[in-house]
């Protein structure tokens, strides 16, 4: 499955040849809608897509825990050969079984390769000439394709062979109707008279209309009332009513086939009787359509749920599933129950105006809790589209939705509707359940939407499903990127902390907010009172652990929880996070194994791990992890990047390039406008692993202008020694450079002797530490300290290993009474072999000696 960390990553984006079915999940077991679909996967940065990375075939991808099969499509595609070839082998192998081409025929239709179907058709229809099921077969497609006048060749042929054969007597019977020869036609269609399989009485309707526009009013009344005997429904159509009133007109019949009034009326009394007929049929119809109306119940919830409405049970809807239940006008209320329990109370009312009513264009849909997103969209059908002819809009949040004039209701769109003439236009309509992950909503429809409707849908989604870390994250990044949203996401997250169960990724969110603005005595003080209530709750013990800032209390807590819940993972990913941030990888890894193996599809948990495993020079194991990794996924760029880590570190540099190569061979083949970008940053990656510096600069300057092709060049030139270069490529305007580029510039200024400059960027660091979180203002104070900090101390902050390494390399210049020590940790927690990593090395190699 796609991943991301942090919103970089990859995931699927738009969806072609959908097709549902109903059944149960191989991954959850549960019972819901599996989607099987063509996709395109890309490379994304902050949740956007900007490198195409291939087409997908997906295979059941279940609507409730998101998993499924996944293929390439080019493998698809390969399978469609497979399966195509095995079945011209059986034709091969049977050069004269007709069944076996028309096999072959039928395969090659389905998988729509149309040139080589029409070519085999064609070799068809001389091999098997005599054959009747054969060229009723290929009739009956090229009929279907346009080809009218061959397939019609093909009928008669057919006809000829087997003169009683039905099959071709429809066939050409048919042939002669729209040729205008009636009689003819009738005589050979002429068995449909008889009840039986082969009455069809959609073809005696077509026959009546015929005879009905020919003159021929008695036979056409005659087919008419056998096609009602063989099909109650018929008398029902109204425009076959219509032309059945016209028939009998003609005649000067009185009596229709559905009689009004059994009494002779003088033409005066037919007039009004007509006309009071007409209105007490509109009354009728009125009242009929009053008591007969469609309520479409969806499910957008995680779980089945029970509908109940006005006391009556309509059964149970899967996630992802809609179900219509017939329902009268007037005001209703639906009950919905989840294992037992009521979760949704729904008043509505189906109303109707009258000519609404008789339109039947209303739609009615009941969403419990509001947990499904519905798309209206218009589309003008005209000879020459239009960019603006299309209109869509998002409807969210609501339990109870109607929409009006609805063309298309939980149907697509018809590629083509029939037009008066080239110069007119149709405008059409249709609504539809969204079956996309809010994430990919947000994606898709963000730049449609005003920044609070956008907020306010992620709000809503979070309320239903709070746990949805995705979202969460994309939640915090539209929010901060509005001037009150600081105070916004934090009264929102607010109201959930009470909700129980507890939410944890909630929770997280909303302790990080505290820590980056302010004091978090209160917020400990708020889970002491919520742990006197619940003293055993396994989430609350962890996040209490999480914001005490005495590292032993905060370990005892998450000890606590591991005991209170051996199943929770949260505590034990927190101990080994605590413990390879101070270089303690041994006793960090089977914490961080259990927790993965108690979340599987945490993509934090398993990156942690995964450099856990690396510090431990695990190289052979990663690496054939990494291997099944790329092998199911094989554009995941996290993936890749990793695998250059491992090889490289395990002195496999030539295996390294070939893995690059190949990834970029196939990338071009599978993404060709994404390849160049994605293929360039991971070869300077690669060439700053290997320490080709000059190289990763060449690829630098072929990058486009901007902070990716900056980034590169500048680790490049620090590491050559060209600082003033590097300085210049992060003091661009509109850029901020980062702490650890001002950490690393300020150094390198020092070692030139440029004190100055030094200072310059020594400040600018701890300006930026002092303005940042909890945790960064701490940084700021160990760093500014007069006094060398304890490593007790410094681990009371939480800091990653990378950056942890450089703030003591920075310590260590700054106090050398305590720089070994310093510096032994440092070396430790400098394992990652990507940027900074060799400047460490060596400036750690430097101070040591």
């Amino acid at each position: 499955m796609p991943s991301s960390v942090n919103g970089i990553g990859t995931m699927y984006y738009g969806k072609k040849n959908l097709e549902t079915r109903s059944g149960v999940c191989e991954f959850c077991h549960r019972e819901t809608l599996l989607d099987s679909y063509e996709t395109r996967l890309w490379g994304i940065f902050l949740f956007i897509p900007v490198i195409p990375l291939g087409r997908k075939k997906i295979f059941d991808d279940c609507r409730v825990c998101r998993r499924h099969r996944v293929i390439s499509l080019g493998k698809w595609q390969e399978i469609e050969r497979d399966t195509t070839s095995q079945a011209i082998q059986q034709a091969d192998a049977n050069p004269d079984d007709p069944q076996a081409a028309m096999q072959l025929h039928a395969t090659l239709v389905g998988f729509r390769r149309f040139e080589e179907a029409r070519q085999l058709a064609d070799i068809m229809a001389d091999k098997f000439p005599e054959n009747v099921d054969v060229l009723i077969h290929l009739g009956g497609w090229y009929v279907n394709t346009g080809q009218d006048s061959r397939g019609d060749a093909l009928f008669a042929r057919a006809l000829a062979l087997a003169p009683d054969n039905l099959d071709a007597r429809r066939a050409v019977g048919i042939a002669h109707l729209e040729q205008g020869q009636l009689d003819k036609a009738w005589e050979l269609l002429s068995f449909m008279e008889q009840p039986g399989p082969k009455q069809d009485p959609r073809v005696l309707v077509m026959v009546a209309d015929h005879f009905q526009e020919a003159g021929r009013h008695e036979t056409a009344l005659r087919l008419y009332e056998t096609a009602g005997r063989a099909h109650s429904g018929v008398f029902r159509d109204k425009a076959i009513s219509k032309r059945i009133r016209q028939s009998e007109a003609a005649m000067g019949r009185t009596r229709s086939l559905a009689p009004k009034s059994k009494r002779p009326l003088v033409v005066g009394a037919l007039v009004v009787a007509a006309l009071v007929a007409a209105v007490a049929a509109l009354f009728i119809a009125n009242s009929y359509l009053t008591s007969h109306q469609t309520l479409h119940a969806v499910n957008g919830l995680d779980a089945p749920v029970q509908v109940t409405i006005d006391g009556e049970d309509h059964g149970s809807l899967v996630p992802g599933q809609r179900g219509e239940i017939p329902i009268t006008e007037g005001k209703h209320q639906a009950v919905i129950r989840q294992g037992g329990q009521v979760i949704d109370t729904i008043d509505f009312s189906i109303d109707n105006s009258f000519t609404q009513r008789m339109g039947q264009s209303s739609v009615f849909v009941l969403n419990p809790r509001g947990a499904a997103d519905l798309l209206w969209q218009s589309t003008v059908y005209r000879v020459v589209p239009r960019e603006d002819d299309g209109r869509r809009r998002l409807h969210f949040g609501e339990k109870f939705f109607v929409f009006r004039e609805i063309d298309y209701p939980f149907k697509e769109f018809p590629l083509r509707v029939d037009l008066d003439n080239k110069n007119s236009s149709a405008t059409k309509t249709n609504v539809d359940v969204v079956p996309e992950h809010p994430v990919i909503v947000v994606n898709g429809l963000g730049d449609e939407m005003q920044p609070d409707e956008l907020l306010r849908y992620a709000e809503h989604h979070l309320t239903i499903h709070p746990n949805d870390a995705d979202l969460l994250k994309r939640y915090f990044e539209l929010v901060m990127s509005d001037a009150n949203g600081l105070n916004r996401v934090k009264e929102f997250l607010e109201k959930g902390l009470e909700r129980r169960p507890v939410a944890i990724d909630w929770h997280r969110a909303y302790q990080g907010l505290v820590q980056a603005s302010g004091d978090v005595t209160p917020l400990i003080a708020r889970y002491d009172q919520a742990l006197k209530k619940d003293p055993k709750n396994s989430a609350l013990l962890y996040l209490r652990g999480r914001i005490d800032p005495e590292p032993v209390e905060a370990d005892r807590y998450f000890r606590q929880a591991i005991t209170a819940d051996p199943t929770n993972p949260y505590p034990l990913f927190a101990k080994s996070y605590v413990l390879s941030n101070r270089g303690q990888y041994a006793d960090a890894r089977p914490l961080a194994a259990k927790a993965c193996e108690l979340a599987p599809d945490n993509v934090d948990m398993l990156d942690r791990y995964n450099e856990i495993r690396f510090a431990l020079r695990e190289y052979a194991t990663l690496r054939e992890e990494l291997r099944d990794r790329l092998a199911n996924a094989p554009f995941d760029l996290a993936g890749q990047v990793w695998m250059l880590r491992v090889l490289v570190a395990s002195g496999q540099n030539h295996a390294a390039r070939t893995s690059l190569e190949n990834f970029a061979n196939q990338l071009q083949i599978e993404a060709p406008a994404g390849a160049p970008l994605a293929t360039a940053c991971l070869r300077a990656f690669l060439h700053y692993l290997l320490e080709e510096r000059e190289d990763c600069l060449a690829v630098a300057a072929q990058l486009p202008p901007g902070p990716t092709a900056d980034h590169i060049a500048f680790w490049g030139l620090l590491e050559l020694g060209r600082i003033e270069e590097a300085e210049m490529r992060v003091t661009r305007p509109g850029q901020t450079p980062t702490t650890d580029q001002a950490l690393v510039l300020s150094m390198a200024f020092h070692d030139r002797g440029n004190a100055a400059k030094a200072k310059t960027w020594w400040d600018s660091a701890i300006g930026q530490f002092k303005n940042g979180s909890t945790d960064d203002r701490a940084v700021a104070v160990l760093l500014t300290s007069e006094q060398a900090p304890s490593l007790e101390e410094f681990d009371k902050v939480t800091i990653v290993p990378k950056d942890a390494s450089l703030l003591l390399v920075a310590l260590a210049q700054r106090h050398p009474d305590q720089r070994a020590a310093y510096l032994e940790r440092a070396a430790k927690l400098n394992m990652l072999n990507g940027f900074p990593y060799h400047f460490l090395r060596k400036r750690i190699e430097s101070l040591s000696k």
